[in-house]
């Protein structure tokens, strides 16, 4: 992957009517800057993704215990459901509530991410294409300078003494 200090140490041949060094630098160095900035939000972005991912296994590591939990309480239950069934009834009925809004949370969280990093991506997909259509439109117009200075050279009439002939 293109890194700014690739961009900032990127050399360009002077050729016969080149274009002017100082735009030419400028150009780049905003192409650095904003390319610079784009580099470093990607990689809190993809630190902020390996810290939810974290939290994504620590919040399932706490559903698993929740479920774990949950399946003890139905046994412990089951062996006092004469003394407290009502009582057992509640407790689940809110463990099974808790653990189903963790998991909607969850998913809401997991959601915003990928819609954020789908977001990303096309972004960097438009920056991409942004500037390789801009290259590419450099690349034409230097080209065309360069067809342009060849083939005034190659019109330019001979002078007589180079020809040989006398007038």
């Amino acid at each position: 992957m293109l890194t700014p200090l690739d961009i900032q140490n990127a050399v360009f041949h002077r050729s016969f009517r080149g274009y002017d060094e100082k735009e030419v630098d400028d150009f780049l160095d905003r192409v650095v800057l904003e390319y610079e900035q784009l580099w470093r939000e990607n990689n809190a972005l993809k630190e902020e993704v390996a810290r939810l991912r974290e939290k994504v296994q620590e919040l399932t590591r706490l559903q698993e215990a929740a479920e774990r939990n949950l399946r003890l309480a139905e046994e412990n239950a089951a062996e006092i459901r004469k003394n407290a069934e009502a009582q057992a009834a509640v407790i689940l009925e809110q463990a099974r509530v808790e653990g189903a809004r963790m998991i909607q949370e969850v998913r809401g969280q997991i959601q915003q991410e990928l819609h954020k990093l789908e977001e990303l991506r096309r972004q960097e997909n438009l920056f991409r294409t942004q500037l390789r259509t801009l290259l590419q439109t450099y690349l034409r117009i230097l080209q065309a300078g360069s067809g342009e200075a060849e083939a005034a050279a190659s019109a330019a009439p001979s002078s007589p003494e180079a020809s040989g002939q006398e007038c």
